[in-house]
Protein backbone atom coordinates (compact mmCIF):
# COMPACT_ATOMS: atom_id res chain seq x y z
CA UNK A 1 0.00 0.00 0.00
CA UNK A 2 2.10 2.79 -1.57
CA UNK A 3 -0.22 5.68 0.16
CA UNK A 4 -0.59 3.81 3.79
CA UNK A 5 -0.22 6.40 7.05
CA UNK A 6 0.55 6.01 10.04
CA UNK A 7 -1.69 6.79 13.62
CA UNK A 8 0.06 10.24 13.30
CA UNK A 9 -1.02 11.44 10.46
CA UNK A 10 -4.33 10.40 11.74
CA UNK A 11 -4.61 11.70 14.48
CA UNK A 12 -3.22 15.42 12.75
CA UNK A 13 -6.23 14.77 10.13
CA UNK A 14 -9.29 14.24 12.66
CA UNK A 15 -7.51 16.60 15.21
CA UNK A 16 -8.19 19.06 11.87
CA UNK A 17 -12.05 17.67 11.40
CA UNK A 18 -12.42 18.36 14.80
CA UNK A 19 -11.26 22.07 14.39
CA UNK A 20 -13.31 22.95 11.20
CA UNK A 21 -16.49 21.84 12.23
CA UNK A 22 -16.77 21.42 15.63
CA UNK A 23 -18.28 18.23 18.09
CA UNK A 24 -21.67 19.69 17.50
CA UNK A 25 -21.56 19.35 14.03
CA UNK A 26 -19.34 16.03 13.85
CA UNK A 27 -21.98 14.33 15.93
CA UNK A 28 -24.74 14.90 13.00
CA UNK A 29 -22.78 13.34 10.33
CA UNK A 30 -22.80 10.06 9.07
CA UNK A 31 -20.03 7.53 9.56
CA UNK A 32 -20.38 6.11 6.02
CA UNK A 33 -18.03 4.34 3.93
CA UNK A 34 -19.63 2.56 1.32
CA UNK A 35 -22.72 3.84 -0.91
CA UNK A 36 -24.60 2.66 -4.06
CA UNK A 37 -22.27 5.48 -5.90
CA UNK A 38 -19.14 3.71 -4.99
CA UNK A 39 -17.58 0.09 -4.56
CA UNK A 40 -18.34 -1.63 -1.97
CA UNK A 41 -16.10 -1.56 1.52
CA UNK A 42 -15.06 -5.53 0.96
CA UNK A 43 -13.75 -4.04 -2.32
CA UNK A 44 -12.09 -1.11 -1.98
CA UNK A 45 -10.12 -3.13 1.00
CA UNK A 46 -8.21 -5.33 -1.72
CA UNK A 47 -7.79 -2.25 -4.40
CA UNK A 48 -5.98 0.74 -1.89
CA UNK A 49 -3.83 3.11 -3.47
CA UNK A 50 -6.76 4.09 -5.80
CA UNK A 51 -8.79 7.67 -5.71
CA UNK A 52 -12.24 7.26 -3.72
CA UNK A 53 -14.94 6.54 -6.33
CA UNK A 54 -12.49 6.86 -9.40
CA UNK A 55 -11.77 3.82 -11.57
CA UNK A 56 -13.74 1.60 -8.93
CA UNK A 57 -14.61 -1.16 -11.55
CA UNK A 58 -13.24 -3.31 -14.04
CA UNK A 59 -14.62 -1.09 -16.92
CA UNK A 60 -12.30 1.92 -15.85
CA UNK A 61 -9.38 -0.13 -14.76
CA UNK A 62 -8.58 -3.85 -15.84
CA UNK A 63 -6.40 -4.33 -12.59
CA UNK A 64 -9.47 -3.52 -10.32
CA UNK A 65 -9.56 -7.27 -7.88
CA UNK A 66 -13.04 -8.44 -7.99
CA UNK A 67 -13.01 -11.95 -6.21
CA UNK A 68 -15.00 -12.37 -2.98
CA UNK A 69 -12.44 -11.64 0.04
CA UNK A 70 -10.89 -14.36 2.47
CA UNK A 71 -11.22 -14.39 6.13
CA UNK A 72 -8.36 -13.08 6.22
CA UNK A 73 -9.11 -10.05 3.65
CA UNK A 74 -12.16 -9.42 5.98
CA UNK A 75 -10.31 -8.48 8.90
CA UNK A 76 -9.61 -4.67 7.75
CA UNK A 77 -13.49 -4.23 7.18
CA UNK A 78 -14.18 -5.71 10.76
CA UNK A 79 -11.68 -2.91 12.05
CA UNK A 80 -13.52 -0.14 10.35
CA UNK A 81 -16.70 -1.43 11.34
CA UNK A 82 -15.27 -1.22 14.74
CA UNK A 83 -14.72 2.15 14.28
CA UNK A 84 -18.04 3.25 12.44
CA UNK A 85 -19.31 2.39 15.46
CA UNK A 86 -17.05 4.03 18.33
CA UNK A 87 -16.48 7.56 16.51
CA UNK A 88 -18.47 10.64 16.99
CA UNK A 89 -21.14 11.06 14.46
CA UNK A 90 -24.18 8.30 13.64
CA UNK A 91 -22.80 5.20 12.35
CA UNK A 92 -24.79 4.35 8.79
CA UNK A 93 -24.10 1.31 6.50
CA UNK A 94 -24.86 0.39 3.12
CA UNK A 95 -27.36 -2.83 3.14
CA UNK A 96 -25.85 -5.74 2.41
CA UNK A 97 -22.24 -5.00 3.74
CA UNK A 98 -23.24 -6.48 7.59
CA UNK A 99 -23.39 -9.92 5.32
CA UNK A 100 -20.81 -10.16 3.66
CA UNK A 101 -21.77 -8.19 0.12
CA UNK A 102 -18.69 -7.20 -1.93
CA UNK A 103 -18.33 -5.49 -5.18
CA UNK A 104 -16.94 -2.87 -7.67
CA UNK A 105 -19.04 -0.12 -8.41
CA UNK A 106 -22.08 0.43 -10.11
CA UNK A 107 -23.57 -1.63 -11.38
CA UNK A 108 -21.98 -4.23 -9.26
CA UNK A 109 -22.28 -2.48 -6.23
CA UNK A 110 -26.11 -2.44 -6.45
CA UNK A 111 -26.73 -6.53 -6.59
CA UNK A 112 -29.49 -7.93 -4.36
CA UNK A 113 -29.29 -8.03 -0.73
CA UNK A 114 -27.82 -11.30 0.61
CA UNK A 115 -30.35 -13.13 3.52
CA UNK A 116 -29.91 -15.88 5.26
CA UNK A 117 -32.80 -18.22 4.34
CA UNK A 118 -32.61 -17.07 0.37
CA UNK A 119 -29.89 -19.80 -2.14
CA UNK A 120 -27.85 -17.27 -4.62
CA UNK A 121 -26.23 -18.41 -8.19
CA UNK A 122 -22.40 -18.30 -7.50
CA UNK A 123 -21.01 -15.43 -9.79
CA UNK A 124 -20.54 -15.12 -13.46
CA UNK A 125 -18.00 -12.48 -14.05
CA UNK A 126 -16.24 -13.13 -10.94
CA UNK A 127 -14.43 -16.33 -10.65
CA UNK A 128 -17.07 -18.86 -9.99
CA UNK A 129 -17.42 -16.95 -6.73
CA UNK A 130 -20.26 -18.22 -4.01
CA UNK A 131 -23.20 -15.55 -2.80
CA UNK A 132 -23.99 -16.96 0.67
CA UNK A 133 -25.05 -14.81 3.69
CA UNK A 134 -21.97 -14.30 6.15
CA UNK A 135 -23.24 -15.26 9.29
CA UNK A 136 -20.32 -14.68 11.39
CA UNK A 137 -19.52 -11.15 10.24
CA UNK A 138 -23.61 -10.78 10.38
CA UNK A 139 -23.31 -11.14 14.00
CA UNK A 140 -19.90 -9.59 14.72
CA UNK A 141 -22.11 -6.05 13.47
CA UNK A 142 -24.46 -6.98 15.64
CA UNK A 143 -22.56 -6.88 18.78
CA UNK A 144 -20.60 -3.81 17.46
CA UNK A 145 -23.98 -1.83 17.17
CA UNK A 146 -24.92 -3.28 20.50
CA UNK A 147 -21.68 -1.52 21.77
CA UNK A 148 -22.62 1.69 19.95
CA UNK A 149 -26.69 1.44 21.50
CA UNK A 150 -25.89 0.70 25.28
CA UNK A 151 -22.73 2.81 25.52
CA UNK A 152 -23.84 6.64 25.88
CA UNK A 153 -20.40 7.83 25.79
CA UNK A 154 -20.24 6.41 21.91
CA UNK A 155 -23.02 8.01 20.78
CA UNK A 156 -23.40 11.38 22.98
CA UNK A 157 -19.93 11.82 24.12
CA UNK A 158 -17.06 13.43 23.69
CA UNK A 159 -13.91 13.27 21.13
CA UNK A 160 -10.27 13.32 21.56
CA UNK A 161 -7.67 11.63 20.30
CA UNK A 162 -5.86 9.36 22.76
CA UNK A 163 -2.16 10.41 22.12
CA UNK A 164 -0.51 7.71 24.50
CA UNK A 165 -2.23 5.13 21.99
CA UNK A 166 -0.71 6.91 18.83
CA UNK A 167 1.74 5.19 16.82
CA UNK A 168 2.88 3.73 13.48
CA UNK A 169 0.45 1.02 13.58
CA UNK A 170 -2.05 2.05 16.39
CA UNK A 171 -4.30 4.21 16.95
CA UNK A 172 -6.75 5.79 19.99
CA UNK A 173 -9.30 8.08 21.42
CA UNK A 174 -11.68 8.98 24.33
CA UNK A 175 -15.21 9.30 24.24
CA UNK A 176 -16.76 10.30 27.34
CA UNK A 177 -19.99 11.84 28.74
CA UNK A 178 -20.17 12.99 32.32
CA UNK A 179 -20.91 9.34 33.54
CA UNK A 180 -18.27 7.36 31.40
CA UNK A 181 -15.19 7.60 29.86
CA UNK A 182 -14.72 5.15 27.65
CA UNK A 183 -10.96 4.21 25.58
CA UNK A 184 -11.19 3.23 22.01
CA UNK A 185 -7.89 1.68 20.53
CA UNK A 186 -7.02 0.33 17.50
CA UNK A 187 -3.92 -1.89 16.18
CA UNK A 188 -3.97 -2.39 12.64
CA UNK A 189 -0.64 -4.72 12.51
CA UNK A 190 -0.32 -8.23 11.88
CA UNK A 191 1.47 -8.25 15.22
CA UNK A 192 0.82 -7.65 18.41
CA UNK A 193 1.38 -4.29 19.91
CA UNK A 194 1.70 -2.62 23.56
CA UNK A 195 0.21 0.72 24.67
CA UNK A 196 1.38 2.28 28.24
CA UNK A 197 -0.08 3.50 30.31
CA UNK A 198 -3.76 3.76 29.44
CA UNK A 199 -4.64 4.78 32.86
CA UNK A 200 -3.25 4.40 36.51
CA UNK A 201 -6.47 2.57 37.61
CA UNK A 202 -7.86 -1.13 36.49
CA UNK A 203 -10.05 -0.82 32.93
CA UNK A 204 -12.22 -3.49 31.94
CA UNK A 205 -12.78 -4.22 27.95
CA UNK A 206 -16.29 -3.73 27.65
CA UNK A 207 -16.99 -6.29 24.73
CA UNK A 208 -14.94 -9.31 26.61
CA UNK A 209 -15.11 -8.18 30.41
CA UNK A 210 -11.21 -8.55 30.03
CA UNK A 211 -9.60 -6.47 32.41
CA UNK A 212 -6.02 -4.57 32.54
CA UNK A 213 -4.71 -3.99 35.84
CA UNK A 214 -2.60 -1.51 37.53
CA UNK A 215 0.78 -2.10 38.07
CA UNK A 216 2.78 0.27 40.02
CA UNK A 217 0.51 2.80 39.10
CA UNK A 218 0.19 2.25 35.23
CA UNK A 219 -2.16 -0.18 32.88
CA UNK A 220 -0.19 -1.89 30.30
CA UNK A 221 -2.46 -2.96 27.43
CA UNK A 222 -1.70 -5.83 24.68
CA UNK A 223 -3.59 -5.33 21.56
CA UNK A 224 -4.03 -8.47 19.60
CA UNK A 225 -2.96 -8.38 15.66
CA UNK A 226 -5.63 -6.78 13.25
CA UNK A 227 -7.97 -5.92 16.80
CA UNK A 228 -9.47 -3.38 18.75
CA UNK A 229 -10.30 -2.35 22.33
CA UNK A 230 -13.04 -0.51 24.05
CA UNK A 231 -11.91 0.21 27.77
CA UNK A 232 -14.03 1.61 30.16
Amino acid sequence: QKKKIGGGEVAKRFNKLKENYGSKTLHKLWNLIDSHDTDRIASMILNPDLNYDRERSPRDNPNYIVHKPTNEERAPQKLIAAFQMTFIGAPMLYYGTEAGMWGTDDPDDRKPKLWEDINYANEKTHPNDINKFDAKLFSYYQSLIKLHRDNRALSHGSFDILDIAVTENTFGFIRATSNQKVSVLFNRAHSEENIEPISDTELKDIISGKTFESVNGRVHVKLMPQSFLALE
